[in-house]
């Protein structure tokens, strides 16, 4: 298991969509809405030195942007597929 898979309080667990070499990942994302968010991405497509993590009491955010700003990470809203981006923000309490 990797670090980032473990399920934090408050955080959504991240689910391995299929077993791989590109690590697939399905991220929901957290929202106060009726609406389901999800970013679907592989990690060979993030930039190591683009992951960054702010925290602020019991708030965290976590961003990440892709190799050469490629708008290639899905980001389906209610099971649609809305648009493509190049970065994607997760948060949690």
């Amino acid at each position: 298991m990797l670090p980032f898979q473990r399920e934090f309080q408050g955080l959504p667990k991240i689910q391995k969509l299929e077993k791989s070499k590109e690590n697939l990942l399905k991220v929901k994302i957290p929202s106060n809405s009726s609406k389901e968010a999800i970013n679907e991405f592989t990690l060979a497509d993030i930039k190591p030195s683009s992951v960054k993590m702010q925290n602020s009491g019991k708030n965290v955010v976590v961003t990440a942007s892709t190799y050469y700003i490629d708008k290639i990470i899905k980001f389906y809203e209610d099971g649609e597929i809305k648009n493509y981006q190049n970065t994607f923000e997760n948060r949690g309490q």
